[in-house]
């Protein structure tokens, strides 16, 4: 079983604690992708596919997704060989 994002960003802490701040963003932009996908359910279960599509599709979401992708990435180097 795979660990969840939250379980993986607190091990990361503890391997390189020096990557708080890096962590602290990763942690942020993973909360606001699952608030976006959280909603976009919800309104499509009320029908509205076509805004649920537009969270997920939008700029904001869009920017997000980069943000982590982006922030993994950096933190990459400082835990590999640790996990």
């Amino acid at each position: 079983m795979e660990p969840r994002p939250d379980q993986a960003l607190a091990r990361a802490l503890e391997l390189s604690p020096a990557s708080r701040e890096l962590l602290a963003q990763v942690d942020d932009d993973n909360h606001r992708l699952i608030a976006a996908e959280l909603q976009a359910f919800a309104l499509a279960r009320d029908g509205r596919l076509e805004a649920a599509g537009a969270l997920l599709f939008g700029a904001a979401y869009e920017r997000d997704k980069a943000n982590y992708a982006q922030g993994l990435a950096r933190l990459r180097p400082k835990t590999h060989g640790s996990v």
